[in-house]
């Protein structure tokens, strides 16, 4: 399981648990969205954050300056709703991950190549 799979079982399990002991109440007109449709918020940011470190180093001046502080506020939101749900190891695993594509993609700096490569293995 990935750490997306792992937070989703968590959420859903928690809410369950909501849901026995009273404490908010299942609505009855809800209607339950595919799973192939919801892409966790968390995902997301993950994603486009690694993403952005990428296009980065495609590019020089002030664009790069742009997407790298993007990707930075980003980082910030997915390390603070992980951290404020209680998963601190993966908010450390996910930081770890960003910190090792930022590097990767600085070494291959203005390598247009290599850099299209690691955005298509995102895909």
């Amino acid at each position: 399981m990935t750490g997306f799979d792992l937070l989703a079982e968590s959420k859903i399990r928690q809410w369950e648990q909501d849901v026995r002991e009273g404490r908010i109440q299942p609505s009855k007109t809800a209607k339950a969205e595919s799973v192939g449709q919801y892409e966790p918020l968390e995902k997301k940011l993950f994603r486009d954050i690694r993403k952005n470190i990428i296009k980065a180093y495609m590019s020089s001046g002030q664009e790069r300056r742009q997407l790298l502080e993007d990707a930075g506020n980003m980082h910030v939101q997915l390390s603070s709703r992980l951290e404020r749900s209680g998963y601190n190891r993966m908010s450390k695993m996910f930081s770890d991950t960003i910190q090792a594509v930022k590097a990767a993609a600085g070494a291959a700096e203005q390598d247009l190549e290599t850099l299209r490569a690691m955005l298509e293995e995102m895909d």
